[in-house]
């Protein structure tokens, strides 16, 4: 071809390629104005809604303090008259008009509903978040509708937690699908082909020849990502031997929720809950997985709990999921330096968990343990009476609680017993696992008739499945300082069937004939803790206590020397 001929060709590729990089160009710019546009419509859609949920919760907290609204509440038992006032009461007609839909949740239950559209279980999330909080709201889109949902807890607070949830019409723009850029590609295929006419133009025009480009690929070679360093080539006659692929990065190079994620068997922990990341697996009670988490900060902070998460085949269950709750709620209103205090609790895609205290210690049973396969010894009566006198401030605290009325709260916890009491490296007593505890404000009751708790340690009449007070956990602390001072226990049986019969018996002859063998002043005060007549008992965990508190000087120090000898190595490597 002659010179002339390929210097018109290279013009007209070039002049193409301009023209499609023209149409390409115009058609993106375009698209990023559109795409910018529908950004920042979605923005002011945000906006709104935000503005709009506050404004439907500051409206659902007005309603929820109206005094015929809470009457009505008080009145009601099993929901008939609130029912009947969100059905036909004349100052709640303007009120209930004005939403799509109106529940009030007592418990675990739907007590009262009105409006056209059924929340089914779309608001439960938001239910769970309106006990801890007080408040919370959110877009939700049931059958295709968009709305707004807000929950408020309704004052004062009782037994139940009840809640009103509220909805309105939502903003539908809010809630709308992202832009369509399916068209990109296209657009984007233009720019590309006008780079490459250009290109094969300036080619041309520059003196090369279409007919000399090689096609094909080169043999055993591939081609590698842009940025990429080409490998080594071997030296000539050397063997290639290639290098593995690692399965999972060295721990030391991920961060730290990734790191403690792999347990030595090469299984994952679930990494992270909200804010925490999972360490270590403890154990698995009836309900709940407990873990050693750890929550991250800034330069390096970090703060160590203990993570209670409710076990995945009960997260569904209703029940189950309300006595978590009530777990959670009531022992973060326990705060009191001899009980394990509860710090948050959340829900991350339906699972509940909460976090507590971590106590550098021992439960009291594994002290116990460890004390007699170092001594063979029971426990020194002063040290065994601290325990049970620490103890006793955190029952006394927790049995005279009341609620923001006044009135008392009537908390039982039901399962006291040696592995619920933790004794720390430095001495202090903490008692904890609140789980079955007996409350006026339980959202989730016990069936009567039905025996919670540890049969080693129960009062005859939690073994009978009779109804307990506070009493009943000054005999659970006396089996306790029988166990501490003695050094085995009470009552012993083949099977939880047999220890709950002999528990319900309450101590026999030969038993009293035991604690009469103890060191003075132990029969004497465990023969008023363990009455089997509760009238005849100490009547109060400070009566209780007072009793115990002249024997107990200098026992604080002592105990800390103790856990030190028993256990300073062990707890050092822990808080390493």
């Amino acid at each position: 071809m002659s010179n002339r001929t390929r210097r018109t060709a290279g013009i007209v590729l070039v002049l193409a390629a301009g023209a499609a990089g023209a149409v390409g160009f115009r058609a993106r710019r375009a698209d990023a104005d559109r795409v910018a546009a529908a950004a920042g419509a979605a923005q002011r859609a945000e906006a709104r809604g935000q503005a709009d949920r506050l404004r439907l919760e500051q409206r659902a907290a007005g309603i929820a303090t109206m005094q015929p609204l809470q009457a009505a509440l008080r009145e009601g038992q099993g929901g008939a008259p609130l029912q009947q006032v969100l059905d036909g009461a004349d100052w709640w007609k303007p009120v209930g008009g004005e939403f799509k839909a109106v529940r009030v949740i007592s418990g675990a239950k739907v007590i009262a509903v009105q409006g056209a559209i059924d929340l089914g279980t779309a608001d439960r999330d938001l239910v769970a978040a309106a006990r801890l909080h007080g408040s919370a709201s959110s877009a939700l889109s049931i059958n295709g509708d968009p709305l707004l949902v807000a929950a408020v807890r309704i004052p004062p607070p009782t037994g139940s937690f009840p809640v009103l949830v509220l909805a309105i019409p939502g903003d539908a723009a809010s809630s709308a699908p992202p832009a369509d850029r399916s068209g990109e590609t296209g657009k984007l295929s233009v720019l590309i082909l006008a780079a490459a006419l250009g290109a094969l133009g300036l080619f041309v025009l520059l003196g090369g020849w279409p007919g000399g480009i090689v096609s094909g690929v080169i043999k055993g070679e591939t081609t590698l990502p842009f940025g990429a360093t080409p490998p080594e080539r071997p030296a000539a006659g050397l063997p290639q031997t290639p290098t593995p692929r690692p399965r999972t990065p060295p721990a030391a190079k991920l961060r730290p929720s990734e790191a403690h994620a792999i347990s030595t068997s090469g299984t994952k922990l679930p990494r992270v809950l909200g804010r925490y990341t999972l360490l270590e697996h403890l154990g698995r009670g009836g309900m709940a997985d407990v873990y050693i988490a750890a929550s991250y900060g800034a330069q390096g902070f970090r703060r160590t709990f203990v993570l209670k998460r409710i076990r995945p085949e009960l997260s569904q269950d209703k029940a189950a999921v309300a006595h978590f709750v009530d777990e959670a709620c009531l022992q973060a209103g326990l705060v009191h330096s001899n009980i394990v205090p509860v710090f948050d609790f959340g829900i991350v895609d339906g699972e509940y968990f909460m976090t507590e205290e971590y106590v550098l210690g021992r439960d009291l049973a594994r002290l116990t343990e460890r004390h007699a396969e170092q001594t063979m010894q029971p426990f020194d009566p002063r040290l065994a009476f601290y325990v049970a006198r620490e103890t006793l401030q955190a029952l006394d605290y927790a049995h005279t609680r009341q609620d923001k009325e006044g009135r008392p709260l009537a908390i039982v916890h039901r399962d006291v017993s040696p592995g619920n009491i933790m004794v720390s490296l430095a001495g202090d007593v903490k008692l904890f696992d609140f789980g079955i505890m007996k409350s006026n404000s339980r959202i989730s009751q016990t069936q009567f008739g039905m025996v919670k708790g540890n049969a080693n340690f129960m009062s005859p009449e939690q073994a009978r499945g009779q109804e307990v007070d506070w009493r009943s956990d000054l005999f659970s602390l006396g089996l306790v300082l029988y166990y501490c001072l003695a050094g085995r226990l009470l009552y012993h049986g083949d099977n939880d069937l047999e220890l709950i019969h002999l528990a319900a018996s309450g101590p026999t002859e030969k038993d009293w004939e035991e604690i009469r063998k103890l060191p003075q002043p132990a029969p004497e005060i465990l023969t008023r803790a363990l009455a089997v007549d509760r009238n005849d008992r100490f009547q109060s965990a400070a009566e209780f206590a007072q009793a115990l508190a002249p024997y107990v000087r200098h026992a604080r120090s002592e105990t800390a020397d103790l856990m030190q000898t028993l256990f300073g190595e062990d707890l050092r490597r822990e808080a390493a």
